[in-house]
């Protein structure tokens, strides 16, 4: 929003075209088609919050607006990336990060899923973590089978928490993200 609509801040809903939805999105997609998609999708959302929760009986604007065309990217580490992270993973001083790294290395999970992670959703002793389905991205509950050294992980920062007092002890595994 800072970045490619500032000067719409001020604007009222009503005085938004799909002309000028339309002008914007080409605008940045010249350079930025990813971006201008971003764009188009942020302006969507505030148009059907405001019909949808706050009464607005206008149109959405971005309806028609088509997006660019986005390929599927896939990425993994390099063998020279994987030394370099390892050894970056190995020397974070802070543990909560360092953990939740590894975990999500060693899982596969989605970053929000590993961030959201609880205590009552896993089962050390059977080293499944149950992601309920409406913190997965299909809707559907998923049950992970966590590899020996997530669950030593998992296990040492279980007593971690479990060793605060009361009041301090947290329901989320990664605390700050929770």
């Amino acid at each position: 929003f800072n970045k490619y609509l500032p000067q719409w801040k001020t604007r009222k809903l009503s005085s938004i075209t799909k002309a000028d939805v339309a002008r914007l999105h080409a605008t940045i997609g010249k350079d930025a088609p990813y971006a201008a998609n971003r764009v188009r999708s942020l302006l969507s959302v505030v148009f059907n919050t405001a019909i949808n929760d706050f009464g607005y009986e206008g149109v959405n604007p971005c309806r028609g607006v088509k997006k660019f065309h986005e390929e599927k990217r896939d990425r993994f580490l390099l063998p020279d990336e994987m030394k370099r992270f390892f050894a970056a993973r190995s020397d974070e001083p802070d543990d909560t990060l360092r953990d939740f790294f590894w975990t999500a290395l060693l899982t596969g999970a989605r970053r929000g899923n590993c961030q959201s992670m609880r205590w009552d959703e896993l089962d050390l002793s059977r080293g499944d973590w149950r992601i309920p389905g409406d913190k997965s991205k299909n809707r559907e509950p998923m049950l992970v089978h966590l590899p020996p050294r997530a669950v030593e992980i998992l296990t040492c920062r279980l007593t971690d928490n479990a060793a605060k007092p009361k009041a301090k002890r947290s329901e989320h595994v990664f605390p700050s993200f929770g």
